[in-house]
């Protein structure tokens, strides 16, 4: 691996603790800035996604390693560190020696060159210890710690789930997530997609899963390059989660609908919707971000839908306009996102708990809009990608409370029990974590 791909990590960290950039951002940045091959955009994914799913536990790690307190050492300094720290114990196919000395070349041609003796001496005793420390002996404590979630977070989920379950939770965000693929039906079938993307080299299988009839999802193993395949340039899939999926399946819409998508960008759920339609009918689709509307044109026009109707609009401010045109619609709300830790392991460091109760309340405005835009016995389904109650449950009961004319319906989508709303966590269900409840107008 290049001493190259290794500076990328760390300036790619160092970008996004002090521009307050999400890493997705970042990494697509990088993507366009550099020539890049196959196999470094590969490590340089791996390896800072990866600091992040396990940053506290490598800053811990680092702590108890140096002389210098944590808050003391320079922010570059510590980005370079903690990619030296999870090659040395999370990647094997890395050999500590070179982890070692490219971090410390790293350093001596940067502006911290001072500091390279610093690093070494902090990277040879963790490599000379395997980073054994001793964790904090507090319970809770140590649940933060080790499975590196914040410790309001860490407090939140176990008195929520329990410490047991909590943990299972935890444990199952540090891990990797499947990259699932969506056939696009209106132009080939899955058992065709998966036999042309095998073709190209990419492992692919058909998700089967008992617990829906969902019939169209793939997960794919090895797919590197996903932009340069022909089945991607035909529009024959969209990279997607099963519970996502799940949403649209629960909504259910039908040939000759219109539709509603509420905050509807970058138009993977839209799209789906259009292809459930069999791409006939209405869906307005709306953001409140101008620039990503073009987005969601974007995707429709690759995966060969023509009745999605884009604009900017705000969820939250009522439309007079829209008053009861939809026989569906969905409000796939702005939470705090803490379902998809395995996906964006960086959204637990800019999350504060108070953000929950105020995306809880943008949440409960848009799914009051929406109520008015459906028409009698229209179904309405509300979605987000968290796990908290106070975002999900909290917010239905609520808006049903002040709403004698929707009743929640059992979704026939997804065969276990319910009582129209379900809650998937990717310890027990295997995909993100994920909301979904549907309601039907009386």
């Amino acid at each position: 691996m290049s001493v190259n791909a290794r500076k990328i990590c760390a300036d790619v960290l160092f970008n996004v603790y002090t521009r307050d950039a999400y890493l997705s951002e970042v990494l697509s940045s990088v993507r366009k800035k550099h020539d890049l091959s196959s196999a470094d955009m590969k490590f340089i994914n791996e390896l800072t996604q990866g600091v992040f799913k396990y940053k506290i536990r490598i800053d811990y790690i680092i702590s108890k390693n140096s002389d210098v307190r944590l808050k003391k050492i320079y922010d570059y300094v510590l980005c370079v560190l903690e990619c030296a720290v999870y090659q040395i114990l999370f990647m094997d196919r890395v050999p500590n020696e070179a982890a070692v000395d490219e971090a410390v070349k790293i350093i001596k041609n940067s502006r911290y060159s001072k500091a390279s003796g610093f690093v070494n001496a902090v990277l040879r005793n963790i490599c000379e210890t395997s980073g054994n420390v001793v964790y904090p002996e507090n319970e809770l404590e140590n649940f933060s710690v080790y499975c590196s979630l914040p410790l309001w977070l860490a407090k939140r989920w176990s008195e929520s789930f329990g410490m047991a379950s909590a943990k299972a939770l935890a444990k199952a965000m540090l891990g990797k997530s499947a990259l699932t693929l969506r056939c696009n039906t209106l132009k080939t079938d899955s058992v065709r997609l998966v036999q042309d993307l095998r073709e190209n080299g990419i492992e692919a299988s058909v998700i089967e899963d008992a617990d829906t009839d969902i019939d169209y999802m793939i997960e794919c193993a090895n797919m590197q390059g996903l932009d340069k395949l022909p089945q991607y340039t035909n529009g024959e899939f969209y990279v997607q989660d099963f519970a996502a999926a799940l949403t649209v399946e629960v909504l259910s819409p039908l040939p000759g609908e219109t539709v509603i998508d509420m905050c509807a960008a970058p138009g993977g759920k839209t799209t789906h919707i259009a292809e459930k339609m069999n791409n006939k009918g209405k869906i307005f689709a709306f953001d409140v971000h101008e620039h990503k509307i073009s987005k969601i044109l974007q995707n429709a026009q690759r995966l060969g839908v023509d009745i999605i109707q884009p604009s900017v609009g705000d969820g939250t401010v009522y439309n007079p306009l829209l008053e009861g045109v939809a026989d569906r619609i969905l409000v796939d709300a702005p939470c705090s996102g803490l379902g998809v830790l395995r996906k964006k392991p960086d959204i637990k460091y800019f999350r504060k708990e108070e953000d929950i109760a105020e995306l809880s309340a943008v949440g409960a405005k848009i799914l009051e809009n929406a109520s008015s835009y459906l028409k009698s016995g229209g179904v309405l389904v509300y979605s987000t990608c968290t796990i908290e109650k106070e975002e999900n449950e909290d917010v239905v009961e609520a808006f049903l409370k002040g709403h004698n004319d929707f009743e929640l319906e059992p979704v026939e989508a997804y065969h276990k029990e319910n009582n129209g709303m379900l809650t998937l966590y990717p310890h027990t269900d295997g995909c993100d974590g994920f909301f979904i409840a549907r309601l039907r107008k009386k």
